[in-house]
């Protein structure tokens, strides 16, 4: 096992070993009350030129259900809303469920939602079946998650957190919010991206 290999799965497994917060961390997003588009072009900026996005955009990925390989990229023109998690984590769950919900109010032509992973494809496979979860599983690869955190940092990789951003139409990208959203919260930003 590389080196690189290895400090990503220590980092994993710190961020998910921790006992559930009774309190989650506050949102670091914009409130729903400031998610206009002047708000959130400060948060997006005007989109990033296809040449000068960062190498994960590109990075292959893979779909739990099917197989089959996918990238950012390919769904450029769309807003897309990003999260990684792991299986065992009990935020990642909760937030995945004001995804889900979030998910049946919006245009899904428009919007796109992917969940990434760590995990093993059959584990990651299982968690969506069981939950009734029917947007974009993905596994990826380490090399994938050292590019988020060179990006975002390492929190990034702290999943009880919940972090997930969101890449705008134009593929200008958020900063990481962490925190658990609720559902009018991310249907306000993901509306705000769209228009940015």
């Amino acid at each position: 096992m590389n080196r690189s290999l290895l400090v990503l799965c220590l980092l994993l497994l710190a961020a998910c070993s921790s006992a559930p917060s009774t309190t989650p961390p506050p949102p670091t997003t914009l409130p729903e009350e400031e998610a206009s588009s002047g708000a959130l072009e400060a948060l997006l900026g005007n989109g990033i030129p296809p040449d000068e996005r960062p190498a994960w955009h590109a990075t292959p990925l893979t779909e739990v259900i099917t197989g089959s390989a996918f990238t950012l990229a390919d769904y450029a023109g769309k807003t897309i809303y990003v999260q990684p998690i792991t299986a065992g984590c009990a935020e990642c769950l909760l937030q995945q469920m004001e995804v889900q919900t979030a998910k049946e109010r919006l245009n899904p032509e428009q919007y796109l939602f992917i969940t990434v992973s760590a995990d093993p494809s059959d584990m990651l496979r299982n968690y969506a079946t069981r939950y009734s979860f029917d947007w974009l599983f993905a596994t990826a690869t380490p090399a994938f998650f050292a590019d988020l955190m060179t990006t975002f940092g390492t929190e990034v990789t702290t999943l009880t957190d919940t972090p997930h951003f969101i890449i705008s139409p134009l593929g200008a990208i958020s900063t990481l919010s962490t925190g658990q959203q609720t559902t009018d919260q991310l249907i306000a930003q993901l509306t705000a991206a769209a228009g940015a």
